[in-house]
């Protein structure tokens, strides 16, 4: 009977195997579209923002703008003391500018040069190190006797160093130890002093014997 036969064809054991055939073609093509539009592709991008935050976070110095020399009329109550604080100068750079000037005794009226403030800035020297090893870190353009701490900012988290005082030319240096814990890495080293001095460099550290 013709119409026998058409229904045998569609239920033999032919047509079962290439359905099944399909049907596991279909659900592997599935499988590898979660796969690859999945976590792989957030990770990537999410990597991608990650690196590029850290590279300029890292590479970011700051320093202040530089103003050129002013002439000042001393007030009563004025101190050269305070006046170097007030301008973010040295009262040996003031002095130096001044012929004469008696830093023990201002007159009110008198007209003095201020000089410009030397630009902030951070060295660290050497800019690469390996684990274990050290660095010199120096400020310069503080504030006279400015209070100054070095923030060591790490992939594993941030150190903060002790205080110090900066001279009276505005000079903080000091030195940082790498425990043999701290991690291959850049690293940032932010100075921040208490009279609104900032600036920041990058160390770039290296596993040891690299």
């Amino acid at each position: 009977m013709p119409r026998s036969r058409g229904r045998s064809r569609g239920t033999g054991p032919t047509a079962i195997v290439v359905g099944l055939l399909i049907a596991v073609i279909v659900v592997a093509a599935v499988a590898l579209v979660g796969i690859g539009g999945g976590s792989e592709g957030r990770n990537d991008a999410g990597g991608s923002r990650r690196a590029q935050s850290e590279t300029t976070r890292a590479t970011t110095t700051t320093s202040s703008t530089t103003r050129p020399p002013i002439k000042y009329t001393v007030k009563s109550g004025d101190v050269l003391t305070s006046l170097a604080r007030f301008f973010a100068v040295s009262t040996s750079a003031i002095v130096a500018a001044n012929e004469g000037l008696d830093p023990d005794r201002l007159v009110e009226g008198q007209v003095l040069v201020i000089p410009s403030p030397p630009p902030v800035g951070l060295v660290v020297k050497p800019r690469t190190v390996e684990v274990g090893g050290s660095v010199r870190l120096k400020l310069t353009g503080a504030i006279e006797f400015e209070i100054v701490t070095f923030e060591i900012d790490r992939p594993t988290g941030p150190f903060t160093g002790p205080a110090h005082s900066a001279s009276e030319d505005g000079v903080v240096t000091t030195t940082y130890e790498l425990g043999l814990a701290d991690p291959p890495g850049v690293y940032t080293v932010i100075a921040t002093g208490d009279q609104g001095t900032r600036a920041q460099a990058a160390l770039r550290v290296e596993a040891a014997g690299r």
